[in-house]
């Protein structure tokens, strides 16, 4: 009987349990599918890792001996040691790319996957090339291949296609941010390949026995305390670092978004249960008198959150995993390269799964409590209307000013407390989900315009090789036309130990515009270093701090102050005038010049990269493209958010006021006059909703904007047109109910309505 009776309810209530399966399953859905996208990766990165023997740490020096290499091996803690030399070479074909040779005595640290052909061998004279670079030239194992290294050229052949961990994300700079294969790669070669002589290693790979960064260097510095190193922990290579971050994203997704529908899912399951409950007291009468004991009615009543939670709960489950990886890993494999992609479903998703049933059956539970506590007699009885006292607002001057559809809505809101809070609190969730969509794509759209169009003004930045000749820069230098700037990797030292960081020295001219926190132009000072807003937060330094630092492969140790705080979108590290770092006593050598001429001018051996500020725009714009997944998501969300809550609102708002819509119906209110009385109420609770939604989304922005990674510091820009688009997508969902809602006025059974209480 009560199973029937249950299913019955189900069915006169469609609309409001439909919207409470679509919240909790919404909910789930993404929980579990972002924590499965973010679980994935984690596991997939970490069995690449684990299957390529991915260094604990690097050590860096501008060389090693082999007697080095037997010092380092005797310290305590270190497990397993290999060399390594890293340089860049010009491909052939094209020399205006670039191709990242390895030279390795051995792969049993940081080893090569294999994609394609023979595996690696350390006694075999060839080269094994990465994948997507063979990919983007169409080079296949069994070809021969030319590069030009150290004013040599090495022919090789291509023994086999391989993926490396350190090149997960494969970028030449910071300056770009999405991988282009056509212009870089990497490729690995054994010892015994090498035919320029003994190979000069500059890298020494670790594997630890757990010892920590600070124990490790100090070792390393007493046991070599006449050669100049960096050490890089594995955790702080940079694709690693930047995996993770995006790793990080993906959590907080999938953390922040379902909580709106959750908390929705909770109240409107409340507000349901609620008026259900009320309206069948009678029934819940009956059913005591006929010997139904409470408990059993409880259960009766829990068992409508139970079946309608537990469907959305594992239809939730279930799917976001199946779906939403693919959609993601689509986009993510544009950026990253890796042999495997799984996603992973953590027992947090059953967890959360479990807890919204429990919240469900929860609500259901308080919801009934309230109709059984009386006796069969008294339950049998109609609950008393409610005596309402004027409130505030009605007993002042200004409520006589006021129409009678003002006053009849302010009215239902002062009665309907919590539904108007639900209503509300579904219009803040549905802005924030679409402006926050809008909003990241507004950022990362701006970051062109702010990085190349006010703070780097130049048309070509060309970077110098090897081969750049003394007098060749002397002649480029007297181009009036022409910025150089010197791009290099300083160590730095601090209270809380060592770190290594990217160093920019620039000399004079019109093409870079440094701008504080604020947004206030200044210059580089004369003395002293500047530091990027976003490095200096990660090393926790602030202006007037001082910081030791030395150039890579330099003995000598400055002491300086930090003068300024800068904020810049990308290429984050330590900033100094080239009069500030000739002071220190170092001396400008210049990597890089930027001008205002065409790219198409620079060409030749002494040119080793030659960038465009359209490639570089177009690199920017890749990665708004590879954000439209999780931009789309989130406005999808918010859509559904908007309608599911406006709709189920609309209509349990209008079964409470069905006697009194009759009743005005009796009085000579039309259709039409009747529909503007409901849509004013949706009106106004939109326009409080929009209101609240706004500072919501651009803080679900700036929250978002926090695990974007250490190589870029974006602060929210939304549009005026995305506030716009966003209110008017809400407006247009309200009176989309609205109209939905007024329709059921035809359809009210004035009889049933008006009739008085038997």
């Amino acid at each position: 009987m009560l199973l029937r009776k249950m299913l019955r309810d189900l069915k006169n209530n469609a609309a409001q349990f439909l919207a409470i399966f679509l919240m909790i399953f919404l909910g789930v859905f993404i929980f579990s599918g972002m924590t499965s996208i973010g679980q994935g990766m984690k596991q997939s990165s970490q069995d690449y890792y684990d299957e390529t023997h991915l260094a604990d740490a690097i050590v860096y020096s501008s060389f090693f001996t082999n007697q080095d290499y037997e010092q380092l091996k005797n310290i305590s803690g270190i497990e397993t040691i290999t060399k390594r030399l890293q340089l860049d070479t010009a491909y052939e074909s094209d020399g205006a790319t670039t191709l990242q040779l390895n030279v390795i005595n051995s792969d049993v640290l940081s080893g090569c996957y294999l994609v394609e052909g023979k595996a690696f061998d350390s006694s075999s004279d060839g080269i094994w090339l990465d994948s997507e670079f063979a990919k983007a030239h169409q080079i296949k194992t069994g070809d021969t291949m030319s590069v030009t290294c150290q004013n040599n050229v090495l022919t090789k052949e291509v023994k086999g296609l391989v993926m490396q961990p350190e090149y997960l994300y494969a970028v030449k700079n910071n300056n770009e941010i999405i991988p282009d294969h056509t212009r870089y790669g990497y490729a690995f070669m054994p010892e015994k390949a090498w035919s320029f002589g003994p190979v000069p290693y500059t890298q020494a790979l670790i594997k630890t026995g757990g010892l920590s960064k600070n124990d490790l260097e100090s070792r390393i510095t007493e046991s070599l305390p006449d050669r100049v190193v960096m050490l890089v922990m594995q955790e702080n290579i940079p694709s690693v670092a930047m995996f993770r971050n995006e790793i990080d994203q993906m959590r907080a997704v999938g953390s922040v978004y379902p909580v709106a529908f959750l908390i929705i899912a909770i109240l409107t399951t409340l507000t349901t249960m609620t008026r259900i409950t009320a309206d069948q007291r009678v029934q819940i009468g009956t059913l005591k008198a006929l010997g139904i004991r409470n408990r059993k009615i409880t259960l009766h009543y829990l068992s409508f959150g139970l079946s309608v939670g537990g469907a959305g709960s594992t239809l939730g489950v279930f799917t976001g995993p199946v779906f939403l990886p693919p959609l993601v890993f689509g986009f993510q494999k544009s950026m990253y390269t890796m042999p495997w992609w799984n996603s992973a479903v953590t027992p947090s998703v059953y967890i959360m799964a479990f807890l919204c049933l429990m919240i469900c059956c929860s609500s259901c539970y308080w919801a009934s409590r309230k109709q059984l506590k009386g006796a069969a007699a008294e339950t049998l009885r109609p609950k008393a209307p409610k005596t309402s006292r004027h409130s505030a607002i009605e007993k002042s001057r200004f409520w006589k000013r006021l129409g009678f559809y003002s006053q009849w809505n302010i009215r239902d809101v002062l009665r309907n407390k919590l539904r108007s809070f639900i209503t509300i609190f579904g219009i803040v969730g549905c802005m924030m989900l679409i402006l926050c969509g809008l909003g990241m794509r507004d950022t990362v759209s701006n970051l062109a315009d702010t990085m190349y169009g006010t703070l780097q003004t130049y048309e070509t930045k060309v970077s110098l090789s090897e081969k750049c000749t003394d007098e060749q820069i002397e002649q480029l230098k007297k181009e009036k036309n022409h910025q150089f700037l010197q791009e290099a990797v300083v160590e730095i030292e601090k209270n809380s130990g060592k770190d290594t960081l990217a160093l920019s020295v620039f000399d004079e001219g019109p093409y870079f515009t440094f701008q504080d926190t604020k947004g206030n132009t200044l210059l580089l000072p004369e003395d002293g270093v500047v530091m990027t807003r976003k490095t200096a937060e990660s090393e926790g330094l602030s202006v007037g701090d001082v910081i030791r630092w030395r150039s890579y492969g330099n003995h000598n140790w400055h002491t300086e102050q930090i003068r300024k705080i800068i904020q810049t979108p990308l290429e984050q590290g330590v900033y100094m005038s080239r009069t500030a770092f000739e002071k220190s006593g170092e001396s400008f050598e210049p990597t890089a010049f930027v001008t205002d001429e065409e790219a198409g001018k620079f060409g030749g051996e002494a040119y080793e990269t030659v960038q465009s500020r359209e490639d570089l725009m177009a690199s920017l714009n890749s990665m708004l493209e590879m954000m439209n997944a999780i931009i789309l998501i989130m406005i999808g969300a918010g859509i559904i958010l908007g309608l599911v809550v406006l709709y189920n609102l609309g209509v349990l708002s209008f079964q409470e006021k069905m006697r009194e819509l009759a009743t005005l119906k009796v009085l000579g209110f039309q259709h039409k006059r009747l529909t503007k009385l409901l849509r004013r109420q949706t009106v106004w609770l939109s326009i409080v909703g929009i209101a609240a939604g706004i500072p919501c989304g651009y803080g679900l922005v700036a929250y978002m904007l926090l695990f974007m990674g250490d190589t870029l510091d974006m602060q929210p820009k939304i549009e005026l047109w995305s506030y716009t688009l966003s209110s008017t997508g809400i407006f247009a969902i309200s009176l989309l109910v609205g109209w939905l809602v007024s329709r059921k006025l035809k359809r009210i059974d004035m009889v049933s309505a008006l009739k008085s209480v038997e």
